[in-house]
């Protein structure tokens, strides 16, 4: 992918049982198979110089532990998706 072609899309919607989705999605290469079990682990990261492997983890433990939502990751036909359901 060139820089340029990189695409993000966020939706935020109520949905009708009380709850807010906030779908994060984008074009990319997508999240490998044998990562996809551990992209929520403190310190994991594929960017050996530029990642310290914090992100993904304090963001799981922010909306499961603080929010008492869920985060669900998925890959898509061209890149990855993150729903967040939060209760209001």
């Amino acid at each position: 992918f060139k820089e340029k072609d990189r695409k993000i899309i966020v939706v935020a919607e109520n949905l009708a049982d009380g709850k807010i989705r906030v779908l994060v999605e984008d074009n990319g290469g997508g999240i490998a198979i044998e990562h996809l079990d551990s992209i929520f682990s403190l310190n994991f990261s594929t960017k050996s110089e530029l990642g310290s492997g914090i992100g993904l983890a304090l963001a799981k433990k922010l909306v499961e532990k603080r929010l008492n939502g869920r985060i669900i990751v998925e890959n898509r036909s061209k890149g990855a998706s993150f729903t967040i359901l939060l209760t209001v």
